[in-house]
């Protein structure tokens, strides 16, 4: 089962725990989630949610992007730049996407700079919930 297979790849990529929540959404918002395999195996996943920003529908909705990791022997292979393209085509040029990054991952900082995000601000203690991610710090990036 997909969710199944997200789940694991998760719990690997990412040093937070997603909770049913989180599945929750990606299940409701599956047109804006995708998963790269090779082979029969899952090796990263973008998963974003819409959010509104004002009180005028979809004019005032934006894309968050709430996950996007692939396992470490896929890195470098253009999987994260793919799932992170394919989101882009799909909302189209006009809307909003943004999210947030751990101040300390450099990686993951770089790809999205490269991609067009730019920093518009840090956010301290962003994951201060998260026992174990340390810093607890974040940026906030829009594109």
């Amino acid at each position: 089962n997909l969710l199944r297979q997200l789940r694991l790849l998760n719990s690997v990529v990412f040093p937070i725990q997603y909770n049913d929540g989180f599945y929750k959404v990606v299940i409701q918002e599956r047109n804006l989630c995708a998963l790269a395999f090779v082979g029969d195996e899952c090796v990263g996943a973008i998963c974003c949610r819409r959010e509104q920003t004002g009180e005028r529908a979809e004019a005032d909705e934006r894309v968050y992007v709430m996950t996007l990791g692939v396992l470490a022997p896929y890195r470098r292979l253009q999987i994260g730049t793919r799932l992170l393209r394919h989101l882009l085509d799909s909302v189209g040029p006009t809307r909003d996407v943004c999210l947030h990054v751990q101040t300390s991952n450099v990686q993951a900082l770089r790809f999205y700079v490269k991609s067009g995000f730019l920093v518009e601000e840090t956010v301290a203690g962003y994951y201060k919930n998260n026992r174990g991610v340390i810093p607890p710090d974040a940026y906030f990036l829009r594109r």
